[in-house]
């Protein structure tokens, strides 16, 4: 059953957050060798931004000494895969990277990233 996007009806509760995408382009080999990630230009974009709970530290395997912010967006964030880096986004002068998500895009029309800060 498709209740409509959820993202949408909290927004008109509570605001959404502005933040800056990047997108991962790909690494490229710079002129000492190393394998450098590279990023789409940033774009403006909304969603959600939270504290991660505790209790995710814990099933996730999350690191306690790094800083985490989940993100609800209607963006397609990519995560880190092996070999690979993945999307940032920038949130009130802080850089995070997506590590993990919970995929509504298909059935709701958006996603859910915890992001770490780098």
């Amino acid at each position: 059953m498709k209740i409509g996007n959820l993202l949408s009806l909290a927004s008109s509760l509570i605001p959404l957050s502005n933040f800056q995408y990047l997108e991962f382009l790909g690494n490229v080999t710079n002129n000492v060798g190393q394998k450098v990630p590279t990023y789409k230009y940033p774009i403006n974009a909304k969603g959600s931004i939270q504290a991660v709970d505790t209790v995710l530290f814990e099933r996730l395997g999350l690191d306690t000494t790094k800083e985490y912010k989940l993100v609800y967006t209607y963006l397609n964030l990519s995560v880190i895969k092996a070999g690979s880096s993945a999307d940032k986004i920038v949130y009130n002068s802080t850089t995070y990277q997506a590590l993990t998500r919970a995929d509504w895009l298909s059935y709701n029309g958006w996603t859910g990233v915890v992001c770490v800060k780098v």
